[in-house]
This record gives structure tokens, C-alpha cells and sequence, in this order.
């Protein structure tokens, strides 16, 4: 069923609408379940003792909670790395109105996922929540859409929601929505046998669902490297200790000068540089390091060189 959800897509938002839930649900952290987790900052509800064995262990989640995850998931991929969503994908523009409100340009790249999910919960608490209402008004609603399809055809696209609301709570698959007294979508409930199925394989679905997510990116950005690894945060970079080791060497008794700005690199004092940038080509071949002065590398940061008044002297 899983499949047959991800069978026509458009848009990226279901991918990290269901990669939230699983995170969710698994733990933030990793593969803790949230019934344990006590500061999650979301709502968590067990179904009684006795209930029916499928339904057994239902957790519900917050909608923004979710959508907040969605958002965090989605920031490394769209501002860190400049991945491409598609045309029809609005997540890149939401996270740019997000991260304009920091002064900061080196949060962008090198702040950690925590202090990203503390500033994107900040800005839907002040003013996010009616940027999010495309995402509420959609996205939990046709996930579960090809699940009722024969119930579904020919329903006018403004009564889908209402019906599919109705039969998540009658015949639900994968969770149920719920609404406030005024109709209002505030979370979904996560069906037991579905959270437990979740808990029970979170290597293989995590696993499954950045494969189907990384095909989708694929093909929206068939000249973009080592894809695989931009679509989450990665805690670590590769050291550059031996490339280091090989030109120290080389600038033993050796002049060079920094192709940024003409000074003399300091054998002592200086950093490797990627020319194109790091973020981009995920590696640290020889081609593309330079040694640099430590106040130019900083500047340089993610940023692609001039060209025109670089390239030679690289």
C-alpha cells in the first residue's frame, strides 16, 4: 500500500510528509519509540488497555509537529546543498522565508539539526501557521487518497477531504485524522499495527523511503554529485588529514601564493580550500584542493570562486 501512495507524485511533499511521521515515531534521536520520549514537544496518546489488537499502541501526533519535521528534514537538501525540488514544489520558498530571518549566513550551512528544528518551531509559532495552511489544506488528506480511490472517483476535488477524513476514522489504513470542534485538522492518529510495523523495521523504512525520495530528487537534478548524500544532515565531514600531509610537503621551502587575493600562504598557517565547494562535489580529491589563507577560506565559505579571475591560477 506504501507503493501504491508514492506510485504518481509531483511534488516532494509526500516523501517528507510520511519520512516525518516515521521520525516521529521512531524518535527524533533514532530508533527510541516517543512513548518514551518525555521532552518530544508533542502530543502522545496510547490506546487503552484492551482495545482492539490492531489499534493496540495508536499514537497521535501534533500536525504542526509534523510539519515542523517536514521543514527540518527538507532544509539541508534545499538550502545547504541547492537541490531542486521541481517547479511545483514550494518547500525551497517556505524555507527561504524561514531562513531570511537569520542574520547569521553561516547558520545556514553549518548550524546542527537541533538548532534548526528550535528555529523553524520558532518561526511557525510566531507566524508560520498560516504559511503552512497549503501543506494542512493537502498533503495529509491525498497521502491517504489512493487508499479510498473507489470510493473517491468522480468526487469533486473540494468534497475529497471531508470524504477522506470520514473514512480515515471508519476504515483507517495508515492513521486517522483528527479535527478540532471546528473542523480544523490537528493531528493524525497513527494506527497501532501501522506504529508498531514502524518501530519494528526502522532501518528498512527510513532506508526505503530516502531511496524513494532520492529517486524523485534524481531526476529533477541529473547534474548534481553525490545526490545520496545531501538529502540529510550529516553530523561529520571526512578528515583532510592526509591530503594535509601531502602539501606540507609540497610548500616545504616552497613560495605560493593564495589565488584569492595574491598573498603569500603561510606553510604554518594556511587551510585547504575546496574550489568548488565542498557541499557540492562530497569529496576530497586532489584536483580540487588549493591552499589558502585562513581569512580568504572562511570568506570563501560555499561559495563558487570568480571564475574568470581564479581559474587560471587554479
Amino acid at each position: 500500500k506504501l507503493q501504491q501512495v508514492f506510485a504518481t507524485v509531483t511534488t516532494s511533499y509526500k516523501y517528507y510528509w510520511f519520512w516525518a511521521i516515521c521520525r516521529l515515531v521512531l524518535g527524533s534521536g533514532g530508533f527510541k519509540s516517543i512513548l518514551t520520549d518525555k521532552n518530544a514537544g508533542m502530543l502522545v496518546r496510547e490506546r487503552p488497555v484492551g482495545a482492539d489488537l490492531y489499534d493496540a499502541g495508536s499514537l497521535t501526533l501534533d500536525i504542526y509537529e509534523i510539519l515542523v519535521e517536514m521543514l527540518v528534514l527538507a532544509w539541508s537538501p534545499a538550502l545547504k546543498f541547492r537541490v531542486s525540488f521541481g517547479k511545483a514544489d514550494s518547500l525551497h520558498e517556505l524555507l527561504v522565508k524561514i531562513s531570511n530571518t537569520e542574520t547569521d549566513e553561516a547558520f545556514i550551512t553549518e548550524a546542527r539539526e537541533g538548532e534548526i528544528r528550535k528555529k523553524v518551531k520558532a518561526w511557525v509559532k510566531a507566524n508560520g501557521k498560516d504559511e503552512l495552511e497549503f501543506l494542512l489544506r493537502y498533503v495529509p488528506y491525498r497521502f491517504l487518497s489512493v487508499l479510498y480511490e473507489d470510493t473517491l472517483k468522480g468526487v469533486s476535488d473540494g468534497k475529497k477531504n471531508s470524504i477522506i477524513h470520514e473514512l480515515s476514522l471508519s476504515k483507517p489504513v495508515f492513521y486517522r485524522l483528527i479535527g478540532d470542534i471546528t473542523g480544523r485538522l490537528t493531528g493524525i492518529e497513527v494506527v497501532g499495527a501501522f506504529a508498531r510495523y514502524l518501530q519494528q523495521h526502522p532501518l528498512i523504512i527510513e532506508g526505503w523511503i530516502k531511496f524513494k525520495l532520492l529517486e524523485f530528487l534524481q531526476m529533477r537534478n541529473p547534474n548534481i554529485p553525490s545526490l545520496i548524500s545531501k538529502i540529510e544532515f550529516l553530523t561529520t565531514r571526512p578528515s583532510l588529514s592526509a591530503e594535509r600531509k601531502l602539501w606540507d610537503a609540497f610548500l616545504a621551502g616552497r613560495k605560493c601564493n593564495d589565488i584569492y587575493c595574491a598573498l603569500e600562504v603561510d606553510p604554518e598557517r594556511y587551510e585547504l580550500d575546496h574550489y568548488i565547494p565542498w557541499s557540492f562535489v562530497q569529496h576530497h580529491q586532489l584536483w580540487n584542493l588549493i591552499p589558502a589563507t585562513r581569512e580568504m577560506n572562511n570568506a570563501k565559505r560555499d561559495r563558487l570562486p570568480d571564475w574568470d579571475k581564479t581559474f587560471a591560477s587554479f
